[in-house]
């Protein structure tokens, strides 16, 4: 039976606990409003000392060694220690009311961003070293396009009355004309506005040359052209420290400036104030808390959930990615550490088509974690980042070649567990709460107005910059995203092609006529790109010295890996991944402008099978790769003709038993290429008067009697250094991580190209007989 006066009585209890809970809503709205007015005033008048805004460098050669050049395998590497760098930094700073924001290198696939912005302008020093510790060095380095936007963004960004860039690097830049940041950038970028650059650079013994133009040159300007700028090794940590201190403590002798008569100080959009709330807005939020505790009191009360996932514990867990051997990808999360991969038996993975045979059917590989650092475990040898190796400490994107298939992995960390339980009532408080932070809410968005106060101090700044051209940049949360190819995109020429160009190869494909002529030097190898790699300043030299130069190549290298299939590019690259003859014939052509670029006047390809190489499993023995060939006997005939018909002074070729094993077949052309010389040495020992072998510098003090030249040696006509012409025609092979990003970011560091002598009987030295 329907009862009024139930329903009444019903409806007045909800009536009066509804205006209690606005009642007690807008008086604690009322506290926030002249709290929130106080605090802001008082941040907006508060005197920020120092702005600094860090330049990471995260490119490949940040790997290496930081006092020599060898990877990270001799001591810290560079990267290394410039986090330990930043960390002293930044806790010895950590008191003296600084901001600090932290700008790093680009590695997001296909998005073609350069330099990404990792940390905003903050005074959390904890917020920098944690991005900071997620860096890797992976890419190339985008140097000067950094410095540009670090300082620009420093200029205007900036809410400290001193303003202070800290870029370190090792100096090595790649999107310049030189191998070393340009000086009238930075000295552009200086007078802009009133801040203070600090360079904080790495020793580089192996290229004494470079050194000194890093000390001398770019990266240690002429202090009556720049006061404001500072040079320092990494090494002199308490020395930058003492120097920015001092830089920061000469403002206490100065009265700090309040923010709203220094517009420069800070963007407008970083200061707010709270206006006064006019009864409108008051009943606005009346209406709206009303509504919202009506509601909430039918959700929260009358209707609550039954249950609710609670978290009861952590759990490990491990990111991989598994590459079959037909493109299949499969990205797997086990959840066990260690975790175990094998062919067959019991194991986390099972891959039963890996195939291993024989002994190597109980192949496995196991991932371990020992005091926070993850590390690999295998009872066979196993192709790891292109090493044969039993047991690694990983790092993101380290690969590895288990059988067919390519194991990459991402990352290592926990998660949480969580347990269904059935949920209890909401509180009251809670509604309370919720109608409290959404009346906050509507305060900051309605009730507050940004200050912009246009003065025309701030309007020279912003038209200074206006026009300025700044790269396209990225804000990049805190949390870790596992990247693994950067965009080939960013593998761009920094000397036009036009300027940089020397000739035009003439090819032979496979069964052409040879039209023959009297070179001086014949090189041979294996691929494309070992050409730029091993011989690369050696032919630029020769070439621009007037020696006529021939590259023969064995291969087209069909069978290699298409290390940026999500490049964007146009013409020659289409934007999926390349393999077989499609990959030979955009390799060739990578091979043909390179070979440009070095000055070779022929390439003949000669077309033998590229053999896979992703396993040691792979590896073939020379007789065996001499019967894909054609034969022993077959193949030093035709070499032989090639160098009969060219009949050169010097033949230059990769070695026989290399000390850096990188691949059987360039041995196998080693092997190839001595038979030939010595067969001609039997019959006319007169017109080959040298034959010297490559040797990777990294492996150089395996070769006690090598030879070297120059590549810090300058071109005439271009005034830049053979290095410089090498690293331009390795660009070109941008489907080759090996060349346009690893030979790029290593090679610079050292000022020689070594050589082995097989036989010497030209008067005077290699270099010598260049000038001739």
């Amino acid at each position: 039976m329907f009862q009024p006066h139930r329903l009444i009585s019903s409806f007045m209890i909800f009536f009066f606990f509804v205006v209690k809970q606005v009642f007690f809503t807008l008086l604690l709205i009322l506290i926030f409003n002249v709290s929130a007015a106080y605090c802001q005033n008082t941040k907006n008048n508060r005197d920020i000392k120092a702005s600094v805004v860090l330049i990471l460098d995260s490119s490949f050669s940040m790997r290496l060694t930081y006092n020599s050049s060898y990877p990270g395998i001799h001591g810290e590497s560079r990267l290394k220690k410039a986090k330990t760098f930043l960390y002293s930094l930044l806790t010895a700073e950590k008191q003296k009311n600084i901001e600090w924001a932290l700008v790093s290198f680009g590695e997001d696939i296909g998005k073609g961003r350069d330099i990404i912005l990792k940390v905003p302008f903050t005074t959390s020093y904890k917020r920098i070293l944690n991005s900071a510790e997620h860096i890797n060095a992976w890419g190339l380095s985008p140097l000067n396009s950094a410095i540009s936007f670090g300082m620009s963004y420093c200029n205007t960004g900036a809410a400290g009355r001193k303003k202070i860039v800290i870029v370190i690097t090792d100096g090595i830049s790649t999107d310049t004309n030189g191998l070393l940041p340009s000086e009238n950038r930075i000295l552009q970028g200086l007078n802009q506005g009133p801040l203070e650059l600090y360079f904080i650079g790495f020793p580089l013994p192996d290229n004494v040359k470079l050194k000194k133009m890093t000390e001398n040159g770019n990266l240690k300007l002429n202090s009556k052209e720049a006061d404001n700028y500072h040079f320092y090794y990494i090494s002199q940590l308490k020395t930058v420290m003492q120097k920015i201190s001092q830089s920061i403590a000469s403002l206490e002798n100065k009265p700090a400036v309040p923010v709203k008569k220094t517009p420069t100080a800070a963007p407008a959009s970083r200061r707010i104030t709270v206006k006064h709330i006019n009864p409108f807005f008051i009943v606005f939020l009346l209406l709206t808390a009303l509504i919202l505790i009506s509601l909430l009191y039918f959700a929260f009360i009358r209707k609550p959930k039954e249950t609710e996932k609670v978290p009861v514990g952590t759990r490990p867990f491990i990111n991989l990615k598994i590459i079959s051997s037909s493109g299949q990808k499969e990205l797997k999360r086990l959840h066990k550490v260690p975790a175990k991969i094998a062919q067959t038996g019991n194991a986390d993975i099972i891959l039963n088509d890996a195939g291993f045979t024989g002994k190597q059917k109980e192949a496995f590989l196991r991932i371990e974690y020992f005091n926070n650092t993850p590390f690999i475990r295998s009872n066979f040898p196993l192709n790891i980042n292109g090493v044969s190796r039993k047991q690694k400490k990983l790092k993101e994107g380290d690969h590895i070649l288990f059988g067919r298939y390519r194991i990459y992995f991402l990352c290592i960390g926990s998660e949480n567990v969580y347990e269904i339980r059935k949920k209890k009532p909401y509180p009251i408080y809670t509604i309370h709460a919720a109608a409290f932070l959404l009346m906050v809410f509507l305060v900051l968005v309605l009730g507050v107005k940004p200050v912009i106060t246009k003065t025309r101090k701030l309007e020279q700044v912003q038209k200074m910059h206006a026009g300025s051209s700044v790269p396209k940049t990225k804000v990049e949360p805190l949390k870790n995203k596992s990247k693994v190819i950067p965009p080939a995109k960013l593998i761009k020429e920094s000397i036009p092609l036009g300027k940089i160009v020397y000739t035009k190869p003439r090819i032979y494909k496979p069964g052409d006529k040879i039209a023959y002529f009297k070179a001086d030097i014949l090189f041979f190898h294996a691929h494309p790109d070992d050409e730029s790699l091993d011989f690369g300043c050696l032919m630029a030299q020769a070439a621009r010295a007037g020696k006529k130069v021939v590259t023969v190549l064995f291969t087209d290298g069909e069978s290699g890996l298409d290390q940026y299939p999500a490049r964007i590019v146009n013409g020659t690259y289409p934007p999926h991944d390349l393999k077989g003859k499609a990959l030979a014939g955009v390799r060739v052509k990578e091979a043909q402008k390179a070979m440009s670029i070095l000055g070779s006047r022929v390439y003949i390809r000669l077309g033998l099978k590229n053999h896979p190489y992703s396993s040691i499993k792979q590896v073939m023995s020379k007789e065996a790769v001499f019967k894909d060939w054609g034969g022993e006997t077959e193949l030093i005939k035709k070499v032989t003709e090639i160098i009969e018909g060219y009949h050169p002074d010097i033949i230059v070729a990769p070695d026989l038993h290399t000390a850096a094993y990188e691949h059987f077949e360039h041995e196998a052309v080693g092997y190839i290429i001595r038979k030939a010389v010595s067969k001609i040495n039997n019959i006319d020992n007169s017109f080959i008067k040298g034959y010297i072998v490559s040797v990777d510098p990294l492996q150089r003090e395996a070769y006690p009697g090598r030879i070297r030249i120059d590549a810090m040696g300058r071109d005439r006509k271009l005034d830049i250094p053979y290095r410089l012409i090498q690293r331009e025609a390795l660009k070109q092979h941008i489907t080759q991580r090996d060349a346009s990003v690893i030979g790029v970011e290593i090679l610079p560091n050292f000022r020689y190209e070594y050589y082995a002598v097989e036989k010497w009987d030209v008067t005077g030295s290699l270099e010598s007989y260049i000038k001739r």
